[in-house]
Parts: structure tokens; C-alpha cells; sequence
């Protein structure tokens, strides 16, 4: 578990299903088997979705904002294309005084102080999956999201 909780600290990473209609005509058959593919960006979107839902929800229940994590699309230096960056407040704000001191001439690295924090917060997370059964379901949602993701890129990647 705690692998995948460091993956959702630095990850990258609803369902978009079509909305079924009766017409109250038609008497519901009693077991409908639906086959098909989604799409990988479909399946993108829903691990997307799912992690912003845990970070959410986790957001809520911590107590200190320092931890809190967002997630945003920013083009990264040297391309016009732009990624899916989550980041805990703390990095943030640790990346923002780094640019800062750097600009006055001066050098600071953030990444000792990160590291530690990363871990508070780690612990933080297991802590609060382990006594929040709301939060746990989260983090299957997007466990399962993210496995069905990978699976379908695994299975692609084949097809090739």
C-alpha cells in the first residue's frame, strides 16, 4: 500500500458510461450484458477522475493544508505539451521560494525538505485510509481505475 500511496503523491494519474434509457413500454429484461471497449483516453480520464476524487476527500480530512494536493495541466519547460502535475501545497510552495531565491541571486534546494515532508505525508495518508473507510473506497476506486488503464495500454501495446 504504501507504494501505491508514494504513486499518488507524485502521480502523474466517473466512469464515462452511456446512459441507459428504458422505455416504460418495454418490460426491463432481467440481466443485460453490455461488451465493448472503452477507449484509452476514456480510461485516462476516469483514473484522472478517481484520483482527483481521493485527493479530494483527503484534502477534507487532513488537518494540515501544508499536505494538501491539487492537480493541475501545465506545460513543462522545453515542450508545448502540457501534463497532469499533482502536487502537495508544500512542494508548491517549496518550488515557488527555490524560483524566488534563485531570482535574488541566492540558491536554495527544496528537495531535502520535501523528501521529509513527503514522508509526513505518506504517513498522513495511510493514516487516514486505514480510519476512514469513505477514504478507502477512494483509493480502491482509483487503484481499480488506474489497474483497468494500464491493462487496456498492456493489451494495446500487443495488439501492435
Amino acid at each position: 500500500m504504501r507504494r501505491l500511496l508514494i504513486l499518488l503523491v507524485h502521480t502523474l494519474p466517473g466512469v464515462c458510461l452511456g446512459q441507459e434509457t428504458v422505455l416504460e413500454e418495454i418490460d426491463p429484461p432481467e440481466e443485460i450484458t453490455v461488451s465493448g471497449q472503452a477507449s484509452l483516453h476514456s480510461l485516462l480520464d476516469d483514473a484522472e477522475k478517481a484520483l482527483d476524487d481521493l485527493y479530494s476527500l483527503f484534502n477534507e480530512v487532513n488537518d494540515d493544508n501544508r499536505f494538501d494536493i491539487s492537480c493541475r495541466r501545465e506545460k513543462v519547460v522545453g515542450s508545448l505539451i502540457a501534463v497532469r502535475i499533482c502536487q502537495a501545497n508544500h512542494e508548491r510552495d517549496a518550488y515557488a521560494q527555490s524560483a524566488q531565491t534563485s531570482f535574488r541571486g541566492g540558491v536554495y534546494d527544496p528537495r531535502p525538505d520535501m523528501v521529509n515532508k513527503n514522508r509526513i505525508l505518506a504517513d498522513k495518508m495511510v493514516a487516514l485510509i486505514n480510519s476512514n473507510p469513505e477514504l478507502r473506497k477512494a483509493l480502491d476506486d482509483y487503484a481499480e481505475a488506474r489497474r483497468a488503464y494500464l491493462s487496456a495500454i498492456t493489451e494495446a501495446d500487443a495488439g501492435d
